[in-house]
């Protein structure tokens, strides 16, 4: 093992580890005789950045399992996560998902102080009240080298925690970006070691992961991740499974909201097809319906899209019922196209229902029913009728102001809405003030 003598230290511990192992691991400086090491088999090489090291651990990985098992399971869990600081309530709320010994003191209080100060005196972790880090990258390598993966028991206590609902949950957010690392740290080993780090719901997590990405308006990243979670669920369940099908489907909407309609609509239909043909005319087609739908809308081809949303329509009332909060997605994807093409008085029964819809199931603050609200203005105001319009407008604006206090891109679109409304009615003060809040508003994300 060749290191700087800065970094002997560790280089000296990490052989240790290996030697441990069965292996011989002579180390040496930089500038020690070529002719005093025997040639190697093999040649790591051991070097820290410009960072000062701190020093390596007071124990092997070895005596660490005699002192405290469940100390030991805790390191190698976070040795198969990012290396990125990891919330401590992520294992205590959740001892089900853990290894039995790691389970057992997580479980009591007074014990999972006792394996997490352990960790911390040894010089194995870094620790916050809230988060534990691991102590430096080489250790997380040395832990990975030298035991069992423990990529598989990661994602099923990650799978137990994250928030699977995002969309329209803000307040989720944050725990997605607590844990996002290290879900995409479980992306990489299920991709360069599938064969022992695949999971049953391994797709999934990068999922929902691209889907968080694609709601925080990182769409670049998200389809890039959609893709990555499409080829693992392909390897794991194969390209013609469901799980495939609902990947495609949050590809193909991804796809559409980067303005990238034509890339859509093939990976739409394949979605579409495999829902077809296990589901028949349920929720699932629905969904697809409406998506593939949206992405004609975006190449001009209305004619095309709107039976297929007549037909999601029959689907979603068939099968939940005339009131159900997904019914008026639907209708509102349909009026949007009416919108569209300025067919407003077609539009706007469809948005009365849609929003009617979402008063009754998410309750008049929700920020679905901003959406409705927004557009039904814009079917208003297209009819003529500005003054309801405005009024539609700022309803919407005063919802999404109190769900997204930082600014966000729906705040935006809809200050331009309505600046709009001001501008045909002569208000043109009004219209230049929402207009300049807009910009701001692009700006901050922009930066």
């Amino acid at each position: 093992m060749s290191c700087t003598e800065a970094d002997r230290a560790w280089a000296e511990w990490f052989a240790r580890q290996l030697e441990e192992q069965g292996y011989r691991i002579p180390v040496r400086t930089g500038d020690a005789p070529q002719s005093e090491v025997p040639e190697p088999e093999r040649t790591f090489a051991v070097k820290s950045a410009d960072w000062e090291l701190p020093d390596p651990p007071a124990v092997s990985l070895i005596e660490l399992g005699d002192l405290s098992p469940a100390a030991a399971e805790l390191l190698a869990m976070l040795a198969w996560m990012a290396y990125a600081p990891v919330p401590v309530d992520l294992f205590v709320n959740h001892p089900g998902s853990l290894p039995a010994g790691l389970a057992v003191a997580a479980r009591d209080p007074r014990s999972w102080a006792e394996t997490v100060d352990t960790l911390a005196r040894l010089g194995f972790v870094r620790r916050t009240p809230t988060e534990v880090l691991i102590g430096h990258q080489l250790l997380l390598q040395s832990v990975r080298t030298c035991g069992p993966c423990r990529s598989v028991e990661v994602q099923t206590l990650l799978e137990a925690d994250v928030p699977s609902r995002i969309v329209a949950t803000p307040a989720d957010w944050p725990r997605w970006q607590a844990l996002l690392s290290h879900v995409l740290a479980v992306a990489d080993h299920v991709e360069n070691d599938p064969a022992r780090c695949a999971a049953e719901n391994s797709g999934w997590l990068v999922d929902r992961a691209a889907t968080y990405l694609q709601v925080r308006g990182r769409h670049a990243d998200a389809i890039h991740l959609f893709k990555r979670a499409l080829a693992i669920i392909e390897g794991v369940h194969g390209p013609g499974s469901l799980a495939a099908a609902s990947t495609l489907n949050n590809l193909g909407e991804s796809l559409f909201e980067q303005d990238l309609s034509a890339e859509a609509i093939p990976v739409l239909k394949r979605s579409l097809a495999i829902h077809e043909r296990a589901d028949g005319e349920q929720i699932s087609v629905a969904i697809n319906l409406d998506n593939l739908a949206k992405a004609y809308v975006g190449q001009r081809r209305h004619t095309e899209a709107i039976p297929l949303m007549a037909r999601a329509i029959t689907i979603w009332e068939a099968a939940l019922g005339p009131d159900h909060p997904d019914l008026g997605v639907s209708l509102h994807n349909l009026a949007s196209i009416h919108n569209q093409t300025k067919r407003y008085d077609e539009a706007i029964p469809l948005l009365e229902r849609a929003l009617a819809i979402d008063v009754s199931a998410y309750g008049p603050d929700d920020v679905t029913v901003a959406t409705s609200l927004d557009a039904l203005g814009m079917s208003l105001r297209g009819s003529g009728r500005l003054l309801e319009s405005v009024s539609l407008f700022e309803r919407a604006l005063s919802i999404y102001d109190a769900v997204y206090p930082t600014g966000h891109r729906h705040v935006a679109i809809c200050l331009r809405h309505l600046a709009g409304a001001f501008t045909d009615l002569g208000r043109h003060d009004d219209a230049r003030n929402a207009t300049a809040r807009a910009r701001a508003i692009d700006d901050g994300a922009a930066s």
